[in-house]
């Protein structure tokens, strides 16, 4: 597996390919429409490749906010353990590099939550929206 840059192929291939449930998720946020034009906003987007096939796609807000959207590859049991392995490589990496990393996950999508603390995520309700569960990732900690 590597990680990347973006091309604009991949994020046409991306698309393609995205899990339905992480293009709804992504959907309901105000900061990622996926149909809307602003490919500067992807400007900065990595991907996570293996066998030719995309992933992931995500990246870093200035605000340490970690993002990161699948496909539906992720889920074929060839792949599933190589992703997480390889997605948790990259977190301990990047909990070198800043204090922390944070965000938000749908609780209608129960493979991100079970992803995020297979990940170590720490985990807080959120008491403006019910839907969505706030989480981080403390750089001074790392994940196991």
């Amino acid at each position: 597996m590597i990680i990347r840059y973006a091309t604009i192929q991949d994020l046409i291939d991306f698309m393609r390919d995205i899990r339905p449930l992480d293009k709804k998720e992504a959907e309901m946020s105000l900061e990622y429409h996926l149909e809307s034009s602003r490919l500067k906003d992807l400007s900065h987007a990595l991907v996570l490749v293996c066998e030719d096939k995309i992933m992931a796609l995500g990246g870093i807000q200035d605000d340490y906010r970690v993002w990161c959207l699948c496909t539906r590859y992720v889920e074929d049991k060839k792949y599933t353990y190589k992703f997480l392995r390889a997605m948790k490589r990259y977190l301990n990496h990047l909990l070198t590099t800043v204090p922390y990393l944070h965000n938000y996950a749908w609780k209608g999508n129960p493979l991100h939550i079970k992803w995020l603390s297979f990940m170590g995520a720490t985990f807080t309700e959120r008491t403006e929206d019910s839907e969505f569960i706030d989480f981080y990732f403390d750089g001074k900690k790392g994940v196991d």
